[in-house]
């Protein structure tokens, strides 16, 4: 049972920096590796996690064991989620009210990313699929490559578009046409982590951003997507649409810049097309090639 975290009073200098810097970011990944930070000096621990109440949200850093300690994250009675610290040692009688007081602590802030994260996400969604639009993947994109940047973690892009669109909008008419991307949406969802990002680029072209994931992974992903497609055709009444997708795959080289990741990601997207479609393409950093690569 996950411990209502109410009470434990560390040093007060040390509670104020913790408060401060929980005051420089809206972003929930990274209050929480703000809060592992500033926790580890005082009770070391291998891994933190958070978990939103509603399930929508998780944040796993570091190690995790099945029987760390769990505090409620509650806001005036209202629960947002659980935090669990995780080591291999028991923490002590002195420790628990530290990370008891933490837990509080990290209400405020928590409720605030949350509240922020909702808000980007209904201006920046596509109203016909509902997934990102393409205004929200400039910004979103340039935040992924400052993070993988500074952790020095991978980072990856698909870009995918639906092949013969034009056909199937000229065969069945545009009602179809958006059923199709709709139903490519859902799909493409089912297939892809919480923490991936999904963004209409423009028509029938569709981008994901995958964090801590190399170029080897995103292509194993788009091959499953490629798949999942490919066995659900969309039903329109009377009508049965098969439909397949052509993918592209970059990792994040070590001189990219966004605009150079995204512009790999669409060149290996065309490579897919012109060499027959219903494929994924990779094409490589020139940095992180290997030698013996093309």
């Amino acid at each position: 049972m996950a411990r209502n975290a109410e009470y434990g009073s560390p040093d007060a200098s040390w509670l104020l920096g913790i408060m401060q810097a929980f005051q420089t970011t809206l972003d929930i990944e990274e209050l929480v590796r703000l809060c592992s930070d500033h926790v580890q000096p005082i009770v070391p621990h291998g891994g933190i996690e958070f978990r939103e109440v509603s399930g929508r949200t998780t944040v796993r850093l570091g190690e995790t064991r099945q029987d760390a300690p769990r505090y409620d994250v509650l806001l005036v009675g209202q629960p947002l989620g659980e935090l669990r610290f995780t080591r291999a040692r028991p923490f002590n009688e002195t420790e628990t009210p530290l990370l008891e007081t933490v837990a509080t602590t990290l209400a405020h802030p928590l409720r605030n990313a949350l509240l922020y994260r909702d808000a980007v996400k209904a201006a920046a969604c596509d109203p016909l699929t509902g997934v990102n639009n393409r205004a929200s993947l400039e910004a979103m994109l340039e935040r992924e490559v400052g993070l993988a940047r500074r952790y020095q973690t991978p980072l990856s892009v698909i870009m995918l578009d639906v092949d013969r669109f034009k056909d199937i909008n000229d065969t069945f008419g545009h009602l179809v046409g958006d059923g199709v991307l709709r139903a490519l949406a859902r799909c493409v969802s089912t297939c892809v982590r919480d923490s991936d990002l999904m963004f209409r680029y423009g028509g029938e072209e569709f981008v994901i951003v995958l964090s801590n994931t190399s170029s080897e992974g995103a292509a194993l992903l788009a091959e499953r997507i490629r798949t999942a497609v490919a066995e659900e055709p969309v039903r329109w009444r009377d009508v049965t649409v098969p439909i397949t997708v052509s993918l592209g795959v970059a990792g994040l080289g070590e001189r990219d810049d966004p605009e150079q990741l995204l512009g790999r990601a669409d060149q290996a997207l065309y490579r897919s097309k012109n060499e027959g479609r219903n494929q994924v393409s990779v094409i490589e950093s020139a940095v992180n090639r290997p030698a013996d690569a093309e």
